[in-house]
């Protein structure tokens, strides 16, 4: 099936009230399978995952080809742990895929899971599989075969990260981050010999964004170099004004 079929027998499940958790599974570093073993093994390698999918699932369960290699399975639980069990099991089948590429070449797959309960719009393919694909890019973030399932505070994470990435260039022109100042004291004269400067994020003076969820964010996409250099333009500044005004 393609994903415009695997839709509609979605659609059917609902409307028969049949409980289902929707999984999708990613083979860990296809693109480099196809480069060192050819688009032909690659086609072969995703022919075999159909066939070992066939074998797996059970019955009224269904499967599809979402694109690359991205499988969509249905199965017939909205348990977690039964469903968890059932990934797992099929997982662990598809281990023996690699035969398709070279025996001794190491090929682990990945999942996401998601079901109904964590939708606001029950009726809503599309926001049960923007849930299943965070718990598959979680996953992801796992060297191992892992099997992830989406909860709300990943989507709430999810959610403030796209947040401070699509505010952070505004905010650095328009002066929310703020330099603190941790004071280094003397312990033997008890006169503070120094300070750390400390970034803050304060939007319209008063709602604080953690550094816990900003600075890693920063040190993924780059923006820290930009960050780092405000900082110290803003520290330079600071020692201009104590200088000019005759502070030690």
């Amino acid at each position: 099936y393609n994903r415009y079929k695997f839709f509609q027998l979605l659609d059917q499940r609902r409307k028969k009230n049949i409980e289902y958790t929707v999984a999708a599974i990613n083979i860990r570093k296809f693109k480099y399978i196809n480069e060192l073993f050819s688009s032909v093994r690659s086609d072969r390698l995703l022919k075999d995952i159909c066939a070992v999918l066939n074998r797996c699932i059970k019955s009224e369960e269904f499967f599809c080809r979402d694109t690359a290699d991205t499988f969509l399975i249905c199965l017939n639980t909205s348990d977690r742990d039964m469903a968890n069990e059932r990934l797992n099991a099929i997982l662990e089948q598809l281990k023996d895929s690699n035969k398709s590429i070279h025996h001794t070449y190491p090929i682990t797959f990945y999942g996401g899971c998601a079901t109904l309960d964590d939708c606001v719009d029950k009726n809503s393919n599309e926001e049960l599989m923007s849930h299943v694909m965070l718990a598959l890019s979680y996953a992801k973030q796992s060297q191992q075969a892992t099997v992830t399932f989406y909860d709300t505070k990943a989507h709430d994470r999810e959610t403030l990260n796209n947040y401070i990435e699509n505010r952070m260039e505004w905010a650095l022109e328009h002066g929310e981050f703020q330099m603190f100042l941790q004071p280094k004291m003397d312990l033997r004269k008890n006169t503070i010999i120094g300070a750390e400067a400390l970034v803050r994020w304060i939007i319209e003076g008063t709602n604080n964004i953690s550094p816990d969820y900003f600075i890693p964010l920063f040190e993924q996409n780059g923006f820290c170099t930009k960050l780092d250099l405000y900082m110290v333009e803003q520290a330079c500044k600071q020692i201009r004004k104590w200088i000019d005004a005759g502070i030690s």
